[in-house]
């Protein structure tokens, strides 16, 4: 006899980061969230967080679960980050054609469009160009490496950087544990 396909599925929480409830409360700042009625299918849960919304489900209670540390704090990532990180870096400064420097400003971009909770709508690209403006007369020779997110629109980035040529502005994909070696600080234009 076939199992049912919920017993072979498994549900596992979409973040390592873990999705808490104040999380959730931003998100639906940003847009309003339509909330699903009935109960996942699932033979096993996989999360992070013990602050997962299905974990509440009633109708979940009796399935399997197994919590994993969130990866980013294991030793054995943090290891890896380091050990990659001075080959990762000479690869993006080569790329960028600038010297390498041991420190560096950290920009982790997402979207440019309307988020509910800033005083306009259409702010995100102001926003950023005024921080490179701000970066560039502050700290005019350390690269600033942008992170941009799958969702940030090329175009618009594109735009704003070309407002910037003096600028040490390093488009990279590198992971943010990667960056975290030699980042200064972080800036992120919405987290």
């Amino acid at each position: 006899m076939a199992s049912s396909p919920a017993l072979r599925t498994i549900l596992c929480e979409p973040t390592a980061v873990g999705y808490t409830d104040l999380e959730l409360q931003v998100s639906k700042l940003i847009k309003p969230r339509r909330p699903t009625s009935g109960v996942p299918a699932a033979g096993a849960i996989i999360h992070f967080s013990r602050d997962w919304a299905p974990l509440r489900s009633s109708g979940l209670a009796q399935v399997p679960r197994l919590t994993l540390p969130p990866p980013q704090s294991l030793s054995t990532w943090k290891n890896y980050a380091r050990e990659r990180s001075d080959n990762d870096f000479q690869r993006e400064f080569d790329r960028a054609d600038l010297p390498n420097e041991t420190n560096i400003i950290a920009y982790i971009l997402g979207w440019f469009g309307p988020m509910g909770f800033l005083r306009e709508p259409e702010i995100m690209p102001v926003l950023l160009d005024e921080t490179l403006a701000i970066l560039q007369a502050e700290a005019p020779s350390t690269p600033v490496f942008i992170k941009p997110h799958v969702i940030t629109d090329r175009k618009i980035l594109d735009q704003i950087l070309e407002k910037h040529p003096a600028a040490n502005v390093v488009l990279t994909d590198l992971h943010p544990s990667v960056l975290a070696t030699r980042a200064r600080f972080f800036i992120a234009n919405y987290y």
